[in-house]
């Protein structure tokens, strides 16, 4: 007899120590693959990162999205752009030289420098497309030093969660199939069962954003970082560099000197007319901006709004 001609009761007490036991099988699988990296050098917990690293800690803590904001931050706190009722505008470049920029903090202040007005949404999500390639690369090198997960690690993370769905949702999905085709109905208890595996099996299907050893470090980070987050907080800091790794590490909300800032990113209710630019007449800071690169150019004037960075 197989498993499938087993009667209802008899088949719901082997599928659920067997489901149990293979989700909690592929548990293991994951934990030991996700365990398997071991950072060296200057990832460790107890080195201390440089303010350059302030875009790759963000990414670390949270993706692309919080790379971007720190980046911005950076910009702010250097004097690059201001940010005024959620609209952001690139500033003159100072008479005498301000904090030198890395190439990926330069690579960012063209892609929102240029004079004209864009909401600070909208100047994130342009520095994430021009600066795709880059954050990139700084994914790579932080997959190579084993704190974010490499394609390969998320391929067969996911690969171990699908081999163990098909070895029980398929069994369990086979069995109502049977069942229904002989006209049994009573399924529901088998049904409840396989909603609760499938929702194990989702939870397994999806990569954490960091590895067991970026979470350590990343804790590491904030707690050996907390000394200067109060001397910013306090303002007894100013330094451009500090506050950028500050933000990096905890986050633009937790920096006074940006708090505009992030309350600027914040999601606000959908508006008419919205894009870049407050001008009532449909003209008012829609100006071009320069070249692609920089500012909010591309997007145009019309219907009573401009393109937004990005355009």
């Amino acid at each position: 007899m197989s498993l499938l001609d087993l009667p209802g009761p008899e088949f719901l007490r082997f599928f659920l120590p067997y489901g149990l036991g293979v989700i909690a099988l592929a548990w293991l699988l994951r934990a030991a693959l996700l365990g398997s990296t071991r950072p060296e050098g200057r990832w460790l917990p107890g080195s201390y990162p440089r303010e350059s690293d302030a875009v790759a800690i963000a990414l670390l803590r949270g993706g692309r999205s919080e790379a971007a904001r720190t980046l911005l931050g950076r910009l702010l706190s250097a004097g690059w752009i201001s940010v005024t009722d959620r609209k952001l505008r690139s500033l003159p470049e100072p008479d005498e030289p301000g904090p030198s920029l890395s190439p990926l903090e330069e690579n960012a202040r063209r892609a929102v420098t240029g004079g004209a007005e864009c909401t600070a949404s909208e100047a994130e999500q342009r520095i994430a497309r021009a600066l795709g390639t880059d954050l990139e690369d700084v994914e790579e090198e932080l997959s190579r030093q084993g704190l974010l997960l490499s394609a390969k690690q998320k391929t067969r993370l996911r690969g171990n969660a699908l081999l163990a769905g098909a070895l029980v949702v398929g069994l369990g999905m086979a069995k109502v199939v049977v069942a229904l085709d002989r006209g049994r109905t009573n399924v529901a208890a088998l049904v409840i069962l396989l909603a609760v595996f499938t929702a194990l099996i989702f939870f397994l299907l999806r990569p954490p954003l960091r590895t067991p050893a970026g979470q350590r470090y990343l804790d590491w980070a904030q707690e050996a970082h907390r000394g200067l987050l109060r001397l910013l907080q306090q303002g007894r800091r100013d330094n451009s560099g500090e506050i950028a790794l500050a933000a990096g590490i905890f986050g633009l909300a937790a920096i006074p000197g940006l708090s505009a800032l992030d309350l600027a990113l914040q999601p606000e209710e959908p508006q008419h007319g919205g894009g870049c630019g407050s001008g009532t007449s449909g003209v008012g800071s829609c100006s071009s901006g320069g070249s692609g690169d920089g500012g909010c150019g591309g997007g145009g004037c019309g219907g009573g709004g401009c393109g937004g960075c990005g355009g």
